[in-house]
């Protein structure tokens, strides 16, 4: 969920903590933290160089489990999820095709995702998905790329 203006980040401290849970796939002591009501918020407001935040290295470990749960039930800020589909997309094995779903589910937008790195994970609900919501097989990266890329393929 998008925070609202008036949210209340989390200090660095705990940010680095947070973050080691998600490393570690400690769900539920993230659990009993958002049950506690400890803030999750990053506390960055712009997007930090070389730095991760909560939802990203959830989605970086494959963990659709503790992304759900922070979709669910913790706030982001919007650069968070500007691009999360394409970054998770990107990844291409199988959980980050479930995690990338559940996103677009979500109404997450497809960012800066690329017709072929949809293709290339040969994912038949999730090019559907993707197509629904708009991507775009002739700019560049799209159809001919894709194409190129994936050799033969009977999504394209």
């Amino acid at each position: 969920m998008i925070a609202p203006i008036d949210a209340v980040p989390c200090t660095e401290d705990q940010q680095a903590e947070l973050l080691r849970y998600a490393r570690t796939g400690r769900l539920f002591e993230l659990m009993e933290w958002v049950e506690s009501g400890k803030p999750t918020l990053c506390p960055v407001y712009e997007r930090p160089r070389n730095r991760s935040s909560l939802i990203h290295e959830a989605v970086d470990h494959g963990n659709h489990s503790m992304v759900r749960f922070l979709w669910e039930r913790t706030w982001q800020r919007s650069w968070e999820t500007d691009s999360l589909v394409a970054s998770t997309i990107f990844k291409r094995n199988a959980a980050s095709c479930e995690i990338a779903k559940f996103l677009i589910r979500q109404g997450l937008p497809l960012g800066r995702t690329s017709a072929c790195s949809v293709f290339e994970t040969h994912d038949d609900e999730l090019i559907h998905l993707a197509l629904a919501e708009g991507l775009s097989v002739r700019s560049p990266g799209g159809f001919a790329d894709a194409l190129s890329m994936t050799g033969h393929s009977k999504h394209l």
